[in-house]
């Protein structure tokens, strides 16, 4: 979605900054990279193996150096997104290769690479084709409907988690709760407030 919209959104800010949604894909990606970096790093930390997250992040220092360095020259600061988001990729394939003994955890692979390969082919549209909007649309939405059955079971489970720190369920804390917190926010203007409460309706 962030990659979607990035040139839409651009317009927002003065006609000088309109170019720098030319930035946003690749340090979309790379975002990516460094939160399942910092959660793999965290089984580095649970099992005391502070030297594996020292040379794994060492390696990427080097190879986002070397690359910032050709990538500059031939792309000009468009490569440096790149650069950041090759280097992160390297760490987490790394991390995911030296925390495999530590904890069985399954990235699935070939679906990684199918979406991936997805967003390589909605970034390559943005950047070559003039009437974008359409095929870029269509494609983000399948990429969402790919998705749909992996982010609805992280919905439940954020929704279970919930109900855990309530000590009752979401219906139920609704159903006692809503009218103080309605009364608590009303006049506020709180648009955050109003869509919590519909999502937990």
């Amino acid at each position: 979605g962030v990659i979607w919209l990035c040139q839409p959104m651009m317009h927002v800010f003065r006609e000088d900054y309109f170019l720098g949604w030319q930035f946003v894909p690749f340090l979309t990606l790379a975002s990516m990279c460094t939160c399942l970096n910092n959660f793999l790093n965290s089984v580095y930390v649970v099992y005391k193996r502070s030297t594996s997250s020292f040379y794994t992040m060492l390696v990427g220092a080097v190879v986002n150096l070397v690359l910032n360095f050709l990538f500059i020259r031939w792309f000009g600061p468009w490569g440096v997104t790149m650069a950041s988001f090759i280097s992160l990729l390297i760490v987490f394939l790394l991390r995911a290769y030296s925390t495999h003994g530590l904890l069985e955890i399954d990235f699935h692979p070939a679906w990684m690479l199918l979406n991936l390969g997805l967003i390589f082919v909605e970034i390559a549209m943005l950047f070559k084709l003039e009437h974008w909007v359409l095929p870029v649309t269509v494609l983000t939405f399948a990429i969402c409907l790919l998705n749909f059955r992996e982010v609805f079971a992280m919905v439940e489970k954020l929704l279970e988690g919930i109900e855990v720190q309530l000590g009752v369920s979401y219906e139920e804390f609704l159903k006692t709760h809503k009218p103080d917190f309605a009364k608590k926010t009303a006049g506020t203007g709180s648009s955050v407030s109003t869509v919590f409460l519909i999502f937990l309706k």
